[in-house]
C-alpha cells in the first residue's frame, strides 16, 4: 500500500516533482536525506518502476548523501534497462518491417510509444515487452507471421475466444 506520509515516499515524490520543478528536490533537507531508510527508498522505487528515473535525478542533481551501494543498484537498473530498450527498439523495427512486407497493419503502442513520446529519455521508462495494435482483418496473417518468426502467445486463445475478442473490438 502507498504510504505518502513516509519520508522515503516524500523523497521520491520530491525527486519526481523536480523533473518539472527543479527546485523541488533541493527543498528536501539534507539531514532528511541522510536519515532516509534507503532500503525503503529502493523498494518503493522498484514497486513503482521508478528506479531509472530516480537514478537520473540523483545523478543530475548531485544529491548527497546517498549511499554508494544505493547509487550502484540504481545505476545497474538504469544500464540494464538501457540495454533492454535498445534490444526492444531493434525488435520493434524488425517486426514492423516484417508486417509491412506482408501488408499487415501494425501500430506500436503503450510501453515503447510512451517511452519515446512522454519521457525525456526512453530509458527512464521500465517495460519489457512490445505491444502492437493489429487491424482485425490482418490478425490471422499477423499470428501466422509471428508464429513463423518464432513467437508464441503468452496466453493462447481458442478459436471461439479469438472470434469473441474480434467482435468486441
Amino acid at each position: 500500500p502507498c504510504q505518502p506520509e513516509l519520508p522515503e515516499m516524500q523523497f521520491i515524490l520530491a525527486c519526481i516533482r523536480s523533473v518539472f520543478h527543479p527546485d523541488a528536490i533541493r527543498s528536501f533537507p539534507a539531514n532528511g536525506i541522510a536519515a532516509l531508510a534507503w532500503d525503503k527508498v529502493l523498494a518503493i522505487a522498484r514497486q513503482h518502476r521508478l528506479r531509472p528515473l530516480l537514478f537520473q535525478i540523483l545523478r543530475a542533481n548531485s544529491i548527497q548523501p546517498v549511499p554508494t551501494e544505493v547509487c550502484l543498484q540504481l545505476e545497474t537498473c538504469y544500464l540494464a534497462n538501457a540495454a533492454r530498450i535498445s534490444q526492444l527498439n531493434h525488435t520493434m523495427l524488425q517486426l514492423l518491417s516484417l508486417c509491412a512486407t506482408h501488408q499487415v497493419r501494425a501500430l506500436p503502442w503503450r510501453g515503447i510509444v510512451l517511452a519515446h513520446d512522454v519521457y525525456p529519455d526512453p530509458v527512464l521508462r521500465l517495460f519489457d515487452d512490445l505491444d502492437f495494435l493489429i487491424h482485425p482483418q490482418d490478425l490471422p496473417r499477423a499470428i501466422n507471421l509471428l508464429t513463423h518468426a518464432g513467437y508464441a502467445p503468452l496466453h493462447p486463445l481458442t478459436e471461439a475466444q479469438r472470434r469473441a475478442y474480434l467482435l468486441t473490438g
